[in-house]
């Protein structure tokens, strides 16, 4: 629960975020604001519509890249490069989920640039893209293009 001049303050809700809103927004909100903890639950999320932004893939998978993007200096401020990396290995596993092969390349190799300490991580991102197109029936590279 928010104070209506808190959401004011901090610029209301972003309609440029694809999903993950609520993710954003609590970024945003612990910029300007202190939480506390509630040790119940205080709301249903409920995913059996049709058109629920959590049951798109792709959406998910631009959502969650768009609030690490957007909120990157924060991320690195508070939690550090690693965990900005994680985030990014965390992105390239919700694309090659969503079937979005050069998604998770480009997360990878952001992920691999921002803390290249941990490439096993990496490599494991790449096995993972290789196995989803061969379950798919799909060639592990095809041409040089991915």
């Amino acid at each position: 629960l928010v104070k209506r001049e808190l959401l004011h303050r901090m610029g209301l809700l972003s309609e440029s975020v694809p999903a993950y809103q609520e993710w954003d927004t609590s970024i945003r909100l612990a910029a300007i604001a202190p939480f506390a903890f509630v040790d119940r639950p205080t709301f249903l999320y409920d995913l059996r519509t049709r058109g629920a932004i959590s049951r798109d893939s792709r959406r998910a998978a631009d959502g969650y890249e768009h609030v690490v993007s957007r909120h990157w200096r924060e991320v690195v401020r508070v939690a550090g490069l690693r965990v900005l990396a994680q985030h990014y290995r965390i992105a390239a596993d919700i694309r090659i989920g969503a079937g979005d092969t050069r998604g998770a390349l480009r997360c990878a190799a952001v992920s691999q640039l921002v803390w290249p300490w941990s490439p096993r991580l990496t490599l494991r991102v790449l096995g993972r893209i290789t196995r989803s197109r061969t379950d798919k029936g799909l060639p592990s590279s095809s041409g040089g293009e991915v």
